[in-house]
């Protein structure tokens, strides 16, 4: 028997599709029950999971991974070809835009037939549909066949049926990827609110800053097979490296030991800079690993043809310091080594907080700021200079570089996620994150 402690037991599921060459072999294959003329497909291969009660759970991987098949079988949607799937508790699911809708149908039918497919009497729908038809805000169009409706509509008021009928376990399977951005704020705060009644939540999305804020726990699914869980910030750390591939090993100590003076790059410019910086850049022996900022549980990637070998803080004229006042300019060097030619470098700059929400980052493509082609066997020395403005506490900073071509998705070289970890002081009690800078005053 299944603990009242746990929401869905996955037992060993597995499902398997048949392709078949064309609609003929299909009839065949179904009169005879033969599978002989088709290709197998397993979209889920013995998975394994148990979600606890009252937890935000979150489910990523690239298309075609097998998330949505999963979700299909823990609603009884479809079966599994294997295994076997215990559900405890009330499920409303919001699969994908519109399921479950027949397009006919007015909203308002829609509505009661949902909800009485969710076992909702017609007196409990009655009670609740003024909260669905606020939630919605699809005014008179709640009387107008739904297919007539845009997607956002379509979502509304699917995600508004389906938050109101009182579930314990509760769906979204991407569909929040069309709202509006109000609209998402709004859905998310209705998350929070299922949180606080301990309700469960499966949250499936490719949006990896919305599984680190609003996820507990998280899975990662690849090819049919979960290849990870564990805490969201990890999770999302493993989905990077299936959609840009591990970093690839090169020594870090020999490109440094090399020096830079032996190679083409010019550094006349350096000689008028302050002495920590004309240091950073001459010194070769030095890596980022001898910082004390340094965080040792970075996470990096890319595809090493270029490499962030070093970097440099400076505040208030303190070097390398680990406390700063957020009030303060902040100084940034990063020192790159490029293996490769690159026409088109990248740099940027991320800071985030403690549980890895961004609170600020940019790059120079989007800054438009000009950079100069790189060649293999030189050096880029950049400076990010900032006033944090941030509320006390403990931050992160991440370093990249990344090669712009047109048409792909920026190629990373080398990103180091919270490489630098920086504890702010601020003067004021307010809250949050940033200071905006607010004045309260009374008039009268």
């Amino acid at each position: 028997m299944l603990s009242k402690d746990i929401a869905v037991e996955i037992d060993n599921v597995s499902k398997k599709y048949f392709i078949f060459k064309n609609p003929l072999s299909r009839m065949y294959a179904t009169l005879f029950k033969t599978t002989s003329n088709s290709r197998e497909v397993n979209a889920l291969k013995n998975v394994q999971m148990r979600i606890p009660r009252g937890k935000t759970i979150g489910i990523i991987g690239q298309n075609g991974s097998g998330k949505s098949t999963l979700l299909q079988i823990i609603t009884g949607i479809i079966n599994p070809s294997q295994g076997n799937v215990t559900v405890n508790g009330k499920i409303a699911a919001l699969l994908e835009l519109g399921s479950g809708f027949n397009p006919e149908f007015t909203g308002r039918e829609n509505v009661y037939m949902n909800a009485t497919l969710l076992g909702l009497t017609n007196e409990q729908i009655h009670e609740k549909f003024d909260d669905i038809l606020n939630f919605a805000e699809i005014g008179d169009f709640i009387d107008q066949p739904v297919k007539t409706y845009s997607s956002g509509m379509f979502l509304r008021l699917a995600f508004a049926t389906a938050v109101h009928t009182d579930p314990e376990i509760l769906i979204v399977d991407e569909a929040l990827a069309v709202g509006d951005v109000r609209f998402q704020n709004k859905c998310f705060r209705k998350f929070k609110e299922f949180q606080q009644q301990g309700k469960t939540i499966l949250f499936v999305t490719h949006a990896t800053e919305l599984l680190i804020r609003h996820c507990d726990y998280a899975y990662l699914i690849n090819k049919g097979e979960l290849i990870e869980e564990g805490q969201p910030k990890d999770i999302v750390n493993t989905y990077l490296d299936l959609l840009y591939g591990k970093q690839n090993t090169i020594s870090i100590k020999s490109s440094v030991t090399a020096g830079i003076n032996g190679t083409n790059l010019s550094l006349d410019w350096a000689n008028d800079l302050p002495e920590p910086v004309k240091q950073f850049v001459f010194e070769s022996n030095l890596t980022s690993e001898n910082r004390r900022s340094y965080n040792k549980n970075e996470y990096r990637w890319g595809d090493k043809r270029a490499e962030i070998i070093d970097y440099l803080v400076i505040s208030n004229g303190f070097v390398d310091p680990v406390d700063i006042n957020s009030s303060d300019y902040l100084e940034i060097y990063m020192k790159v080594k490029f293996h490769n030619n690159i026409n088109n470098p990248i740099y940027g700059l991320t800071i985030k907080t403690i549980d890895g929400v961004t609170v600020y980052g940019t790059n120079t493509r989007d800054g438009a700021t000009q950079v100069s082609p790189k060649f293999n066997d030189t050096y880029s020395f950049v400076k990010f200079k900032l006033t944090p403005k941030l509320i006390q506490g403990d931050y992160f900073i991440s370093l990249g570089v990344a090669e712009d071509v047109p048409g792909l998705e920026a190629p990373p070289l080398d990103r180091r996620y919270d490489l630098i970890h920086l504890k702010l002081n601020h003067n004021t009690l307010a809250f949050g994150i940033t200071d905006i800078g607010m004045e309260i005053s009374e008039l009268n």
